[in-house]
């Protein structure tokens, strides 16, 4: 393991150390420490320069643009960010989102939809929803993308299913990073990574779900668990994730579904790297690499 892996993977350890009492405290916790997250030994992440920030209202939907100087193109991507469906924020997610914007060259939007567990399943889902037919309705010219991490790739993959539900416009293309895909998880990586997952851990993803699922809803509904949809005709997707992760298979398998449904799908495991690694890319070169490499992705297909 890489010395940049080893920091990080010590961080997370120590940051997770002692377990929450209740899900009450471990979600107060999370929202109160997430930016602190990304410190590793003191060091914070720096926003991309030249990208200029501007508070947002899409659709009804609170968020912000991150607008790079240097314009690839007049298309938009929507950005879903992470956090279990409980936590974060667009103003968290700035020194991400901002090195999207300027990888990508694209204005992007990075949405503020509704938490857990005070607004469940649907909320976040129709915030998406009502954030990208804002973008549809302002016809701007170019394409429109989808990215999202882990909670935020579920709600992309899952926005992506709904709209083709409703015969809507679809992105043009999905990037996610380290999706959770299946709300039974049922992927054996729950299990085989269980002891190398120092940042989103099984009892995490069981405390996440039964937050954001309000009783009686079904996890296998596509609309939470998008694995469990019907994948034909979504656009192209390029899915990057860790393999120290406990939601690996949730983008194997859905990756493998997608595939063999006729998806252009590309696929890529950071050896070693924990859950969402581009949240430390100031840490870790994989994290700025893949950065750079979904950038490149979504100018592929203008």
């Amino acid at each position: 393991m890489t010395k940049p892996l080893e920091r990080v993977h010590a961080h997370l350890a120590k940051l997770y150390a002692t377990p929450p009492k209740d899900d009450a405290e471990a979600i107060a916790t999370g929202r109160r420490l997430f930016y602190g997250s990304s410190l590793v030994e003191g060091l914070a992440p720096e926003e991309a320069p030249g990208v200029i920030v501007e508070a947002a209202s899409i659709g009804g939907v609170p968020g912000e643009w991150l607008r790079p100087s240097a314009a690839g193109g007049s298309g938009r991507l929507l950005y879903i960010h992470g956090g279990g469906w409980v936590a974060g924020t667009a103003a968290d997610y700035r020194h991400m989102t901002s090195w999207l914007a300027a990888e990508s060259g694209f204005a992007t939007l990075a949405v503020d939809y509704r938490l857990a567990p005070e607004a469940p399943f649907p909320a976040g889902l129709e915030d998406c929803l009502a954030a990208w037919r804002g973008l549809v309705r302002a016809r701007t010219p170019g394409p429109l993308f989808v990215a999202g991490d882990s909670a935020g790739g579920n709600l992309a993959l899952a926005l992506a299913l709904e709209l083709k539900r409703l015969g809507e416009r679809l992105p043009d293309a999905i990037a996610t990073i380290g999706a959770c895909t299946d709300l039974t998880a049922s992927g054996e990586s729950h299990r085989t990574r269980a002891e190398v997952d120092r940042n989103v851990t099984a009892a995490a993803v069981a405390l996440y779900v039964r937050n954001y699922l309000p009783a009686g809803q079904d996890p296998t509904d596509p609309r939470v668990s998008p694995l469990f949809g019907d994948l034909s005709g979504l656009p192209p997707l390029l899915m990057h994730v860790g393999d120290f992760e406990v939601l690996l298979d949730d983008t194997l398998r859905f990756a493998a579904k997608a595939e063999a449904a006729g998806v252009q799908v590309t696929t890529k495991v950071w050896p070693e790297s924990p859950h969402v690694a581009e949240w430390w890319h100031h840490i870790l070169p994989e994290g700025r690499q893949s950065l750079h490499e979904i950038g490149r992705f979504f100018r592929t297909h203008v």
